[in-house]
């Protein structure tokens, strides 16, 4: 008699295959509708731009150029592969199933949140190397799950104002630092194994509910309020563990890149790479599904095999 747990995993695979079939031609055709949307944007067809239109900034290439400088150090050999041929050999795995270098994962909007985000990060983290890996990927799994600002193109964590002891929020403050990076399109559409975003996980985890205000005297009256770090535009900072910093330091070198401008995006565009992302996200449960069928299937096999 056909044992049949081999029949019911062989059609578990067969309908797997199929969902994932449609996924793919799916994907492939939302991909083309973005790409002309872009395209026809970028020739000033809509007037309406989007951050990945731009090309790379000179603040981005001085970003990159800071790391490179970093000889020895495992970001400086990351970017020198990731952008030569070697890094396609299987050899290089390391280049393969990286995201990226934390500094260049997102970008502010000036100088002085540049500064003052990179320097309350350090060297260390900013050059931090995000991969894909199972401890990469188990490590950008322990997300924000408080939900998005609503209508938000950015995806920007909605985390409620801090309040003083009297209720008010304090003079001042202007959002949380994870708020404060902006995402290229590559970054927001990428999601981990459980769907979350970089925001929500990465930077959520670096900057976690660190609060930026305008001046020093903005960020001291507001100690009571204060828990988890912040800083200042005029270079007061204080961090998770209590230490307090005020003034700028002249030795930060590599900062986030600063971003040209603000960009208005049509909300069918959004729309349009959040239905991406989530069939990105879609496709991955689906291969994740489908060995572990082929795993069972070749289980029961076994079994008939050498009962």
């Amino acid at each position: 008699m056909t044992n049949p747990n081999l029949r019911r995993h062989g059609d578990n695979i067969n309908f797997l295959n199929s969902q994932s079939h449609q996924l793919a031609h799916s994907i492939i055709d939302l991909k083309a509708n973005l790409g002309r949307y872009r395209a026809m944007a970028g020739e000033g067809g809509s007037g309406i731009m989007h951050p990945q239109m731009e090309s790379v900034t000179e603040s981005e290439v001085e970003t990159i150029k800071q790391i490179l400088k970093k000889d020895d150090s495992a970001a400086s050999i990351y970017r020198r592969f990731k952008t030569s041929s070697v890094s396609r050999s299987s050899d290089f795995r390391f280049i393969n199933e990286g995201v990226g270098i934390v500094a260049t994962l997102a970008t502010v909007e000036n100088a002085e949140i540049s500064r003052i985000l990179s320097e309350y990060l350090g060297s260390g983290y900013m050059l931090a190397i995000v991969c894909n890996t199972l401890k990469g990927v188990e490590a950008l799994e322990d997300p924000f799950l408080g939900g998005f600002v609503p209508n938000d193109p950015q995806k920007k964590l909605a985390i409620p104002k801090p309040r003083m002891p009297n209720g008010e929020c304090p003079e001042g403050f202007i959002d949380y630092a994870v708020n404060m990076i902006h995402l290229d399109h590559n970054h927001v559409s990428f999601v981990t194994a459980g769907g979350h975003g970089l925001r929500e996980t990465l930077f959520y985890t670096l900057f976690a509910r660190a609060q930026v205000y305008r001046t020093r005297m903005n960020l001291l009256r507001a100690m009571p309020c204060i828990h988890e770090g912040a800083v200042s535009l005029d270079g007061g900072l204080i961090k998770k563990t209590g230490m307090f910093a005020f003034g700028v330091s002249n030795d930060l070198d590599v900062k986030f890149p600063v971003i040209a401008g603000k960009y208005q995006v049509h909300p069918s565009l959004i729309e349009a790479e959040e239905m991406l992302r989530k069939l990105q996200w879609e496709s991955t449960k689906l291969d994740e599904d489908m060995k572990r069928e082929q795993q069972l299937l070749v289980h029961e096999a076994n079994r008939e095999t050498f009962p």
